[in-house]
């Protein structure tokens, strides 16, 4: 099922016209000067995946069997994958997330997966940037034509031909403060307030 998925995606997706408007120089990049963390609603999972493929990024990607065909296709486009989410195998997802960004390499997240609710930014991304002292980069889409799956998450399928943009947010600084609770909840609602952004 995974295999023919990122067939279909991929063919997909090389016919969307793709717009990346990066006023912060922080957009994913096959070699990054800094590792970063950058998150995005888990609607917009698909497109994200494939408009930054191949650029030394790792997801982070729930162990369930949804996440595994996520991770057939995401490993298809270049990504390393990291399982583990806020219900399941966190401890270790967080472990081998600040790994990662310790050898450099970036990592991408959705704050509201694997089950929501649906644009609601939970901690767990604020608490990888303030444990790896790395900034969090806010990713928004924008689609002029889209399929939107029944989900939970509402799933965003461009259509043939659509246009995507991708608005790259300021990067984001964790708290000096992560073990009070007031700055890192600061902190998260800063992140939810730019992943909210129009």
């Amino acid at each position: 099922m995974g295999q023919l998925i990122l067939v279909i995606a991929t063919l997909l997706g090389a016919t969307w016209r793709v717009t990346v408007r990066d006023d912060h120089d922080a957009r994913p990049q096959r070699k990054s000067p800094s590792p970063f963390i950058y998150c995005f609603w888990h609607s917009a999972l698909l497109p994200m995946s494939f408009v930054f493929r191949r650029r030394n990024i790792s997801a982070i990607v729930s162990a369930s069997r949804d996440g595994k065909i996520a991770a057939t296709v995401a490993r298809g486009w270049g990504h390393g994958v990291i399982f583990g989410s806020s219900s399941r195998g966190g401890t270790s997802a967080m472990r081998d997330a600040l790994r990662t960004l310790a050898q450099g390499g970036s990592i991408a997240m959705t704050p509201d997966g694997p089950r929501g609710p649906a644009q609601v930014a939970k901690p767990g991304v604020a608490q990888i940037a303030a444990a790896g002292s790395v900034a969090v980069v806010p990713l928004r889409l924008c689609v002029d034509r889209a399929w939107r799956l029944g989900s939970w998450d509402g799933f965003i399928i461009p259509k043939p031909f659509s246009r995507v943009t991708i608005t790259v947010g300021r990067p984001l600084t964790a708290p000096k403060e992560a073990r009070k609770e007031e700055a890192m909840n600061h902190f998260l609602g800063t992140i939810q307030e730019e992943l909210d952004a129009q």
